[in-house]
C-alpha cells in the first residue's frame, strides 16, 4: 500500500494548457496504465481533479476512478467516485486496512501540490522540451524530499524524454 503520484512534466514544469495534457505519448500512456493498473485483483485507486477526469472522457478501467471537486453537480459515470475534499479520500484510503490496493494521484496542479506531502513516491516522465503551458508540476519540493531510484531514457517521434523514478527520503 503506498501513495503514488504520476506526472509528465518538461522543462518549464509545465503538465497543462487549457485543460490539455502538454503531450500525448504513447509510451508514457502505456507506462501510466502500466503502473496504475494493480494485477492482484483488486483496482488501485486513481484519484484526479475534474478537469483530468474531463479530459480523459471515461473512466480508467480496472481502476476505481476517483474525482475531486467542489462541484457537485458534475455528471459522471455511476461507477465514478466523487469526493470534494483531499482530506477526506486519504483518511478513507489510509484508515481502510486495505494494504493490497496503491493511491496514484493523477493530477492536477492543486491536487499535486496537496498530495506531495504525503505521497511515497513520485514517477515522473521528464520531456526535453520548452512549451509553455499554464498549469505546472512543484518539481523543486520533489527534489527536496525524494531521492530517485531509477532513470531510463527514451525518444518517440523526435522527442526526448525519461522514465524518473523517485521514493521519499528517509529523514523527511
Amino acid at each position: 500500500m503506498s501513495i503514488n503520484i504520476i506526472v509528465a512534466i518538461n522543462k518549464t514544469n509545465s503538465i497543462g494548457k487549457n485543460g490539455q495534457l502538454l503531450y500525448k505519448i504513447k509510451k508514457d500512456l502505456d507506462r501510466f496504465k502500466t503502473l496504475t493498473t494493480n494485477n492482484n485483483g483488486h483496482p488501485n485507486l486513481c484519484l484526479m481533479g475534474k478537469n483530468t477526469f474531463l479530459e480523459l472522457n471515461k473512466p480508467l478501467p480496472k481502476r476505481i476512478n476517483v474525482v475531486l471537486t467542489s462541484n457537485k453537480k458534475l455528471k459522471v459515470p455511476k461507477e465514478v467516485i466523487v469526493e470534494s475534499a483531499f482530506e477526506k479520500v486519504l483518511n478513507h484510503y489510509l484508515e481502510s486496512g486495505i494494504q493490497d490496493k496503491d493511491l496514484w494521484i493523477c493530477g492536477g496542479s492543486s491536487l499535486y501540490e496537496q498530495a506531495l506531502p504525503y505521497a511515497d513516491k513520485v514517477y515522473i516522465t521528464y520531456i526535453y522540451d520548452n512549451k509553455k503551458g499554464d498549469t505546472f508540476f512543484p518539481y523543486e519540493i520533489v527534489n527536496q524530499h525524494f531521492k530517485e531510484i531509477h532513470r531510463e531514457e527514451h525518444e518517440e517521434d523526435g522527442l526526448k524524454f525519461e522514465f524518473i523514478d523517485y521514493k521519499r527520503k528517509e529523514s523527511v
